[in-house]
């Protein structure tokens, strides 16, 4: 198993750790791109060596993928924006924060969320900012966001990462009762806290709706 926990990247750094599967020659590569454009130069060369990759969650841009298996982040994205939209009345105003860009599940939930809020044209969109699905980033954008905007009725987090995280600096601007945050993967961590804070809603990445390419 090969790890690399860049979240931004370092695309250098990731397409020398296929080149060192590959010199191993393993059976198989499972992926997660953080980056869909990024790593295309990697899978070629995995392909050239003839080994199988099967990507998970994030796809990749380029190359042959022998097995894509992901959620529906385009659903989950529709399913958050539906829940704001009914928690809000149709009315209000909302911010998103944003994960890496570059990222299909990025991509994906953002455009399942922009898509259906655009619908409601007395929901106002005000801010939407990259905090590359990251529990720190995700304070620090907030608090800039905060700072900007005096008056915010709903977030939605594009993972449950960024939502702690604005739901810290929310709870240090002592605005907590002004709002609500729509996170998204249920991770055990968010769940523990959610009825700590405020409310706080949560996507589960369905598990009816996996689907395999």
């Amino acid at each position: 198993m090969a790890e690399s926990q860049s979240r931004a990247g370092n695309k250098n750094k990731k397409i020398e750790i296929h080149e060192d599967l590959i010199q191993k020659k393993v059976d198989v590569i499972l992926l997660n791109p953080t980056d869909a454009d990024a790593l295309v130069l990697a899978v070629e060369q995995v392909n050239k060596a003839g080994i199988p990759l099967l990507t998970i969650d994030r796809s990749v841009s380029g190359g042959d993928v022998a097995l894509h298996i992901a959620s529906d982040n385009v659903k989950g994205g529709e399913m958050a924006a539906a829940y704001v939209v009914e928690q809000l009345g149709g009315m209000g105003i909302v911010v998103e924060l944003e994960g890496i860009t570059g990222a299909s599940a990025a991509r994906e939930r953002g455009q399942g969320f922009d898509t259906y809020i655009a619908k409601y044209p007395d929901i106002k969109l005000a801010a939407k900012q990259t905090a590359d699905f990251d529990r720190a980033k995700g304070m620090s954008v907030m608090e800039n966001i905060l700072q900007a905007q005096p008056k915010i009725d709903a977030v939605f987090a594009q993972n449950d990462e960024m939502a702690l995280g604005a739901i810290q600096a929310i709870k240090a601007a002592n605005r907590q009762n002004e709002m609500f945050v729509v996170g998204f993967d249920a991770v055990l961590d968010a769940k523990a806290k959610q009825f700590l804070i405020f409310i706080l809603f949560f996507i589960v990445q369905p598990t009816s709706n996996f689907l395999f390419f």
